[in-house]
This record gives structure tokens, sequence and C-alpha cells, in this order.
């Protein structure tokens, strides 16, 4: 279970209305979308990145629905590689928000193309991972599995929750993805809240996603 960054420095994703500044761009208000795809540096490493998106003022309304509408056109034009681009973007976006908290607190400089390696290798590890057979123990005679995400039955819709607590500031943020029984993505929430102990920020998350 993470930390979030404070609220005083940083924004939690998802939400778009917190009146702090950037570190390394000072002209533009702090936003989820400013932060993760407007910010020079960030435009920068969608744009050099494999899946080259190039996100603008123009088309960018929410993080939300800008991530919504490219994994639909991925759809379309990727084919039996969506699942792979689409997890690119995931590996990007995570490197983006890894690299901006690194910049504001602890006065980094943001560099587009060591995150774009980065979530190259994310990507790596990942597909590496997920490739490795399982093990099976002479001694024992039993086979050690890897624990995956399992599709929900049909008709069903599963959602999966998670937070993060900051014992300092007495709160976190909670977040919740819904998958149908072929996976599909239906929707994603956030939200910050306010906690006592982990345990707490938990049980919020669920209520949340309920």
């Amino acid at each position: 279970m993470g930390s979030t960054p404070s609220k005083r420095d940083t924004m939690l994703p998802g939400k778009s209305s917190i009146s702090t500044i950037t570190v390394f761009h000072q002209l533009e208000p702090e936003s989820t979308e400013h932060a993760l795809l407007l910010c020079p540096w960030t435009r920068a490493a969608w744009f050099g990145a494999q899946i080259q998106c190039c996100p603008t003022a123009h088309t960018v309304t929410s993080f939300g629905k800008w991530i919504m509408d490219l994994f639909e056109k991925m759809k379309v034009c990727t084919g039996t590689d969506y699942e792979l681009c689409s997890s690119r973007v995931g590996f990007l976006a995570w490197g983006v928000w890894k690299a901006r908290n690194l910049a504001v607190h602890h006065r980094s400089k943001p560099n587009p193309f060591l995150v774009i390696n980065k979530a190259k290798q994310m990507e790596t590890e990942f597909a590496d991972s997920a490739e490795v057979p399982a093990i099976t123990s002479m001694d024992t005679r039993r086979t050690v599995r890897r624990v995956t995400w399992r599709l929900p039955l049909l008709g069903w819709i599963k959602c999966n929750v998670d937070a993060a607590f900051l014992e300092v500031f007495s709160g976190g943020a909670t977040a919740a993805v819904l998958r149908d029984h072929v996976g599909n993505l239906l929707t994603a929430s956030n939200s910050r809240i306010a906690a006592s102990s982990p345990l707490a920020a938990e049980a919020l998350a669920v209520r949340e996603a309920v």
C-alpha cells in the first residue's frame, strides 16, 4: 500500500481543481490533465513513446475521457495487438506520474526520454513475468502458480479497489476499476478521502466503489 503526495504540493489522479502550481512549469495551474498530459515534458513523453499520442488543449477535456477515447481508437486500429498497446498506455501514464511526483518532492528535472525508457522496461519485465511457466517442486509434488486477475462469471461485473493512505495528513485516495466477464474495462473512478488508518482507507475504497 503506497502513500500519496501531499495535498499542498501535488494532486491526486482524477482531480482537476487543486489550485497549486507545477514546479517545472510555472505558467499553468496544476490539474490532472496538465500534470499528466499537457505539460510540455509530458507531451514530449506521450509523443516520443511507441504509441505516439500528441495530447493538446484542444483534444483533452479530461484525463479520463482522453484515455477512454484513446482505448476506443486502439480497439479499431490495433486489432489483435490491442492488449499490448493499451498496456503501454498504462505503463507510460504510471511513469509520467512517478516522474512528476519526483519533480515535486525531490526537485528533480523530468526527462521524457528517461520516462519512456522506464515505461518500456516495465513493459518488458511484465511480459517476461507473464511468460514464466509454473514451477513444480520435486519434493512436495505441488505446482506453484502465479496469482493473476481472473475473469468474473458470465453476466457479472468485477470491481477491483485499492487505497493509499498518508498518516501525516490523515487522508489519502481510493481507486476502483470495473470490468465485465470478458475483461473489458467498463469504468474507473478515484477520489480523495479522510481516514484514520490504512484499514479505514481500504474500507472507504470499497464503499466508494459500491
